[in-house]
């Protein structure tokens, strides 16, 4: 946040990770278990392919596979989110006004977006 990276094209990396963040506190409690309970299958997968590759290629090749399919499908992953909320609520609750003059929107359309969401949803 301090590095300003959220202003980024013309802040469009900032609006990514509001709408993004917004999007993840918006799951119901059991819509966000199953999700991260498919990503985690998908993960494990990963982990299990790498243990029959010998060499570091064949590693990486193994995982690229499992880890593209849960991006694609939207799977929840925890450790993306503990990076996605936190800084959308600090671009949210302290971003510039440079930055809500490029995307055109004000932190109150992100009402949604809250420490109470992040933790209880």
């Amino acid at each position: 946040f301090i590095s300003k990276q959220y202003l980024f094209g013309g802040g469009a990396v900032g609006a990514a990770a509001l709408n993004i963040a917004q999007a993840k506190v918006g799951l119901g409690f059991f819509q966000a278990i199953a999700l991260g309970i498919l990503c985690n299958t998908l993960v494990c997968l990963a982990v299990w392919m790498t243990f029959s590759a010998r060499s570091t290629i064949d590693k990486i090749a193994a995982i690229i596979f499992p880890i593209t399919a849960f991006v694609a499908a939207g799977f929840e992953h925890s450790i993306a989110n503990m990076y996605f909320v936190p800084i959308a609520l600090l671009i949210k609750n302290f971003g510039t006004t440079e930055f809500w003059g490029a995307i055109g929107r004000t932190p109150a359309e992100y009402s949604s977006l809250s420490w109470e969401s992040f933790l209880i949803n």
